[in-house]
């Protein structure tokens, strides 16, 4: 505040940190209201017609530039031809926005994360892959509890505020789909949205 202000280098490093600051401000404070709304029984899926591809090539290359920042190695492996699909695509990506924010929070230096789709007859599935930290079976039964905050020191330290992933199993189950995990502690985690496609994604989306 004094002298800092003189010195190009501290001047960068302050902007980084008021962004990334307001960054997670921004998102505690739209979490906080969805969740609000999904509690009170007012939020209700806007569904629309909606081309799943450019949906997730959208929110890759919107998460590219932080994981590259992060020396992550972000990859998208997503069929152009995957079926169009009947959802609220606003509530979709606080989903996976949250899902990406988390892969590159809890990572490692020169981690990588996957952002993948696939389909058959019955089912859509859409992965988000990371090789981070991982999450330890004590903890594995209550991530998406509303506040649970891990007491690993290791993730404790990266922030958070226990909402995230709350509010994106919410988002799934008014979509009527799942939201899973499976995650090896110092190994990596792979959440898996599963949609059945018959009973919701394409009904009226053809």
């Amino acid at each position: 505040l004094e002298n800092g202000g003189r010195d190009e280098a501290i001047r960068t490093e302050a902007i980084n940190v008021i962004f990334d600051q307001v960054e997670r401000m921004t998102l505690l404070i739209n979490n906080l209201l969805s969740v609000s709304q999904i509690e009170s029984g007012v939020l209700k899926p806007k569904r629309s017609r909606t081309k799943l591809f450019d949906l997730l090539k959208d929110l890759y290359e919107g998460a590219i530039e932080i994981s590259s920042a992060k020396a992550l190695n972000l990859t998208i492996q997503v069929p152009q031809e995957l079926s169009q699909v009947n959802i609220d695509k606003d509530l979709m990506s606080i989903v996976l926005k949250n899902l990406l924010t988390n892969a590159i929070k809890y990572n490692r230096p020169n981690g990588s994360i996957l952002l993948s789709a696939e389909e058959d007859d019955e089912v859509m599935m859409i992965k988000v892959t990371d090789t981070g930290l991982g999450i330890g079976q004590s903890d594995i039964n209550h991530i998406f509890e509303k506040f649970y905050r891990s007491s690993d020191p290791e993730a404790t330290s990266r922030g958070g505020h226990g909402l995230g992933l709350y509010l994106s199993k919410q988002i799934v189950a008014l979509h009527y789909g799942h939201l899973s995990v499976r995650s090896e502690l110092g190994v990596g985690s792979e959440f898996t949205i599963t949609f059945d496609k018959t009973k919701t994604l394409l009904a009226n989306a053809l």
